[in-house]
């Protein structure tokens, strides 16, 4: 059916064409005077006249044409333009098929006056000047051969097949093969046609040539021809034998594809992710000590090492955070301990005081009070940074102290800059210094002085503690300086003041034994910075 709608297609339009083609000439005044004036009646050559001056000679001088004719209403040739001509009998039966059917024009199989079969294409012609009036006919005479073949050379529906083209009364037209008379009925060689013809298209099987057939047809309004095709069934059923072996060849490797698509997914996604999730939910359950590994390189390998690492991670934060929380809970029980502990201390050396007062001893009245107030800074302080002037303040008060062991052998200078007193350092930088100069560097019997210098130079301050006591070798080994220095200790604040400042602060220490220790320290910015919790 397919076949037979391209090939209607194709008739369309190369018919279609000679329609177009008659019409100018149809309507052309040498026409009308030609058919109109008995006494030109015979002149051949005018035709020709005709096709040249309506620029068609192009047109009707192609291989398929063997003639074009004039005739007048009682089908008398009135001009012709080549040699062969229709028999008459033969338009005269297309002349009354048209007069039954009313139709202006008609194609016929009619027989030539050397016997050949044409193609004719015969239309009415009407006056000009007189409306409805008809005064004859125009005939084109095609080669039968010459027309279909090339409508019919690159159809191949399979080697014992056959394209017949019906008229009206189907009687063939053309054909493809020369194994039929032209002009002969269809129903000669297939006598069920009649009643199997019932539409425009359909089809139906029957013997052909002895052979079971496929017959299907295809109606053309427009030509009023019936295109049928004959196909033998055995090269039907061997097209389907063929199409269901590669069909099936198809089926086959579509599963066996699918199936190893399916089965490579399945291993490199699948059952990954089922591992994956199998694993995750065990985690969540709180099983930390479990592991997954892959070593292969696509994107689920990367994701369940990546996962796994994670996991690890997640893990040891998890036992940090543990940990940490331990040490917590035990620091806040002794913080509570120490806060009981701090409380009943301050209430006795408060009343020690009283007492020492009363008693008319004021210095260990006053060294008490100092007592009292260095403890409270350092117990109950809790801001890591605190004004330089507080620090001052703590040193003070524990020289006051140290006065009661060393009469007379601890001599203070400050040099502090009032811009400098409110500038933040790091809580107990200077008290450790001060202890480390008394202790370690003074001289037996002899009185030592110790200066602080604080000074602000481009917003940074600038700390000096020095003294001229025992001195001692700068370049001892870490070791070594834990030994010579008790308690906090230099080497802490140094690392204290990298901390909190970030690598920006400065702790300078020049000592040599017999000239005394000088320590710088640098602070950077306005004592603003963020630092770092210890």
């Amino acid at each position: 059916m397919q076949v037979l709608q391209g090939l209607n297609k194709t008739m369309d339009v190369t018919m279609t064409k000679f329609l177009d083609y008659s019409y100018p000439m149809i309507v052309s005044d040498q026409v009308n005077e030609l058919l109109n004036t008995p006494d030109s009646k015979g002149e051949d050559t005018k035709i020709e006249d005709i096709v040249a001056d309506n620029n068609l000679t192009e047109y009707f001088w192609s291989e398929s044409y063997d003639n074009i004719l004039l005739y007048d209403n009682e089908i008398t040739i009135v001009s012709s333009m080549g040699v062969s001509e229709p028999d008459k009998a033969g338009i005269m039966a297309v002349v009354e098929k048209l007069s039954a059917t009313g139709k202006n024009h008609s194609w016929s199989c009619v027989m030539t006056d050397t016997g050949k079969n044409a193609i004719t294409f015969l239309k009415r012609i009407y006056s000009k000047s007189e409306r409805g009036k008809q005064i004859g006919y125009i005939c084109f005479v095609f080669n039968e051969k010459r027309l279909f073949q090339n409508i019919y050379k690159d159809v191949n529906i399979g080697n014992d097949s056959e394209i017949f083209v019906l008229d009206r009364e189907l009687q063939y037209l053309s054909l493809k093969h020369e194994k039929t008379k032209i002009g002969s009925s269809a129903a000669e060689d297939i006598p069920e046609i009649k009643e199997k013809i019932t539409g425009d298209k359909g089809n139906f099987t029957t013997v052909y040539n002895g052979r079971r057939s496929l017959i299907v047809y295809q109606y053309n309004k427009k030509l009023d021809w019936t295109l049928l095709t004959v196909v033998d069934q055995s090269y039907i059923s061997q097209n389907i034998i063929h199409m269901v072996i590669l069909t099936g060849t198809m089926v086959i490797l579509i599963i066996i594809l699918s199936l190893f698509i399916v089965s490579v997914i399945n291993e490199t996604i699948v059952i990954p992710i089922s591992r994956l999730v199998e694993f995750t939910d065990q985690v969540s359950g709180g099983k930390y000590d479990l592991t997954i590994s892959d070593n292969s390189e696509d994107e689920m390998g990367k994701l369940i090492r990546y996962s796994d690492k994670m996991v690890k991670r997640l893990v040891w934060y998890t036992r940090t955070i543990e940990e940490e929380g331990k040490k917590r809970r035990k620091l806040e029980i002794q913080n509570l301990q120490y806060q009981i502990q701090p409380h009943f201390l301050f209430n006795t050396l408060n009343t020690f005081k009283y007492i020492a007062i009363i008693n008319g001893v004021e210095s260990l009245g006053n060294g008490i009070s100092a007592l009292c107030s260095l403890l409270k800074d350092t117990v109950y302080g809790k801001e890591e940074m605190i004004p330089l002037s507080d620090e001052i303040r703590n040193v003070q008060n524990y020289i006051c102290i140290q006065e009661f062991r060393y009469t007379g052998c601890i001599r203070m200078v400050y040099e502090v800059e009032e811009a400098a007193g409110v500038f933040k350092v790091p809580r107990l930088l200077l008290q450790p210094l001060t202890e480390n100069s008394i202790v370690h560097g003074m001289k037996e019997e002899v009185a030592i002085t110790i200066s602080i210098t604080a000074r602000l130079e481009e917003n940074d301050l600038y700390l000096e503690i020095q003294d001229d006591g025992k001195g001692f070798v700068a370049e001892l080994t870490k070791e070594t300086k834990k030994q010579r220095f008790s308690g906090i200790g230099m080497e802490n604040i140094a690392e204290r003041i990298q901390l909190i400042y970030q690598g920006k602060g400065q702790f300078l220490v020049y000592s040599a034994p017999g000239k005394g220790t000088r320590i710088v320290i640098v602070i950077p910015g306005k004592g603003e910075l963020p630092c770092t919790e210890l």
